[in-house]
């Protein structure tokens, strides 16, 4: 999911997400998309819980942990079961997670196939486990190959389909030239669009204006006066420093990545400064350096 960040940048346009998207560059080597759901670089919202926990066996209920975080009620993504399994040069099987395909006759190819069906307003996403021998398998979704992975050391989620103003059926194959291949962990959801939206919608009422942005400094100024934490899409680092109206405040970690500070005075304005990690000990010790250059030069220049 994208939703925390500004633009997207994709270098394989098979994601059928993307024609909800903007594109808003295009060269010779990529395509650059913006999330009409993203997220500002600083906003406001009350955030219920800082640290969700990540697991490599559900990470599907991680992005729902982090939206629910940040006030959704409900999930965005819902698990989908797929129905109607067929088999080519296979054994039987009637789930994709975790089934093992198992072929029959040794020199020709097997395949499983099912449909799945979504709502209006809703894309598909399938999750593939780490251990899925991906580069021994062809997946397509209603003919279409499924390109956006390749072997992995974590979980991924892939968007495979969409919805416009209509129910959809997809037709998933999967299919290998080995003599048996294991689909670890493969499930599929729906993320709810609409959902998506208005949430999102409802974080940016607090409209925030971005006064001063570079490398090193951002300000930042909140039409809205109040109390909802003040929330960064910036990986959070030690080096980082925030002040609230001109006064200091303690930066925290959230969702173990991003950077949040408490607001409890109602402040509008607020100011992220980064300074590298001994930054300041290194001024202080090139001040001090130079003073003993120079006292040591004075000293020579008066015995000479």
């Amino acid at each position: 999911m994208t939703t925390i960040f500004n633009t997207v940048t994709n270098l394989n346009t098979t994601r059928p997400e993307l024609s909800a998207y903007n594109l808003i560059d295009r060269n010779q080597s990529l395509d650059t998309y913006q999330n009409p759901n993203a997220l500002p670089l600083v906003f406001k919202t009350s955030i219920t819980d800082p640290n969700p926990k990540y697991t490599n066996e559900d990470p599907i209920n991680y992005q729902n942990q982090l939206a629910n975080s940040m006030g959704l009620a409900g999930n965005l993504l819902t698990e989908v079961t797929p129905y109607n399994f067929t088999v080519n040069n296979a054994s039987s099987v009637n789930s994709f997670n975790n089934a093992v395909i198992n072929k029959r006759l040794l020199l020709k190819p097997a395949s499983v196939n099912a449909e799945i069906k979504i709502k209006p307003h809703h894309s598909l996403y399938m999750t593939v486990s780490e251990q899925t021998p991906v580069r021994n398998i062809s997946i397509t979704a209603n003919g279409v190959k499924v390109k956006q992975f390749t072997p992995f050391k974590h979980p991924v989620i892939v968007n495979i389909g969409n919805s416009d103003n209509h129910t959809k059926t997809i037709n998933i194959k999967m299919s290998t030239t080995k003599q048996n291949i294991w689909l670890s962990n493969i499930k599929f959801y729906q993320l709810n669009q609409k959902k998506l939206t208005n949430w999102a919608r409802a974080i940016k009422k607090d409209s925030v204006k971005i006064h001063q942005i570079n490398s090193t400094h951002i300000t930042a100024q909140f039409d809205q006066n109040n109390s909802k934490q003040i929330v960064t899409s910036i990986p959070y680092e030690p080096g980082w420093h925030a002040t609230i109206n001109g006064q200091s405040v303690k930066l925290h970690k959230w969702a173990n990545t991003f950077m949040y500070v408490n607001n409890p005075n109602r402040a509008k304005k607020v100011e992220f400064t980064y300074r590298p990690q001994g930054l300041i000990f290194g001024i202080a010790l090139s001040v001090i350096t130079l003073i003993a250059v120079v006292s040591i030069t004075v000293i020579i220049n008066r015995r000479y």
